[in-house]
């Protein structure tokens, strides 16, 4: 991921002025972490957008530890189900009127359920509270369609919707 990102930009800055557009996207409520980036001569966008929440990250996640295994072995109780999400589009970018820009992608939105338990001897997790992996991670084709709209030849602001997870697209960023 980093490497891409790294990419991405050392890309931007190689190509003359104006040719490129950078910056901030989140599909709101699901993913509201992400980038956008286009390029107006070729016409194509990329973007990733990303929950904030990552289990897998945090010290009470239990690898290890199956549904079985917390359920039916340890005896402990499911308290909550959570969802993190990564989505990647590619896409084409068109100039419909002067300075005001539509465009539409697909891409793959992965979607990690996780379950957390209660340890009532509270050996795991933290007081007791731990995560572990889910059943329904998934990965689904999504759409993503939106305007972008140019201001002052130096900034942009877009608006648009993906449709997996369904959300609202909102982004905004700089001309290079």
């Amino acid at each position: 991921m980093k490497r891409l990102i790294a990419l991405i930009m050392m890309l931007s800055t190689s190509v003359s002025a104006q040719e490129w557009f950078a910056g901030y996207v989140g599909n709101f409520p699901k993913a509201p972490l992400g980038m956008f980036v286009a390029n107006r001569r070729s016409n194509y966008f990329f973007d990733i957008k990303i929950s904030l929440n990552s289990y897998r990250d945090c010290d009470s996640y239990y690898e290890t530890v199956s549904i079985n295994k917390a359920e039916n072995i340890l005896g402990d109780k499911r308290i909550n189900t959570a969802h993190s999400y990564t989505i990647i589009n590619v896409g084409y970018i068109k100039e419909t009127i002067k300075n005001n820009y539509l465009y539409g992608g697909v891409g793959l939105s992965m979607t990690n359920e996780f379950y957390q338990y209660y340890d009532k001897y509270e050996m795991l997790g933290d007081n007791g509270k731990y995560w572990i992996d889910g059943e329904n991670n998934k990965s689904e084709l999504n759409i993503t369609v939106g305007i972008l709209s140019v201001c002052d030849e130096k900034y942009y602001f877009m608006i648009g919707v993906d449709t997996q997870p369904m959300g609202i697209d909102l982004g905004v960023g700089f001309l290079f």
